[in-house]
């Protein structure tokens, strides 16, 4: 048994070594979160967009959306994030990986986010994230919904602004 396994893993690194790379080359130029803000027991579907750029080689097959703790210090949730046409991506092929992920906050907060070149297999839950730039990061804002004396104080001063104008 202990033979055959052996002969099984030399001919998989000798046909990994034969078979030439993929290189899988781009950088992510932008990353939307779409819309960014909703109000508290919204139930919407937000899409996370990141826009990929070729680098002479073909795009990976799928990107990673990380989601944040409230600190910003360890990861949350992780999603693939697709330019198939699948998974909530918008369309397929446009460099543009996107996913509709469902929320409903009951309270108000801002979530961290931010996209990696990585797939979603290489991320650890409840680990430290990666380092990105600003480019890569986003964040979803979840506010109290305003009452109507609020909305009207609101109306009401806009109004007055443009009076005294």
């Amino acid at each position: 048994m202990n033979g055959v396994f052996m002969r099984l893993c030399a001919a998989l690194l000798l046909l990994i070594c034969l078979v030439p790379a993929r290189v899988l080359a781009g950088t992510i130029e932008s990353f939307q979160i779409v819309p960014n803000l909703l109000f508290e027991d919204d139930d919407v579907k937000v899409i996370f967009a990141a826009r990929m750029k070729a680098d002479g080689g073909p795009l990976p097959p799928v990107i990673t959306l990380l989601e944040l703790d409230a600190a910003g210090e360890k990861i949350r949730y992780r999603w693939p994030l697709t330019d198939d046409g699948t998974l909530g991506d918008l369309a397929a092929g446009d460099g543009i990986y996107s996913r509709k992920i469902q929320f409903k906050e009951s309270r108000p907060k801002k979530i961290s986010f931010l996209v990696v070149l990585a797939p979603p297999e290489g991320f650890e839950i409840r680990t430290p994230p990666p380092l990105v730039p600003p480019s890569q990061t986003g964040i979803l804002e979840i506010r109290a919904r305003p009452t109507f004396l609020e909305i009207m104080k609101g109306v009401f001063q806009k109004i007055w602004n443009r009076m005294k104008s």
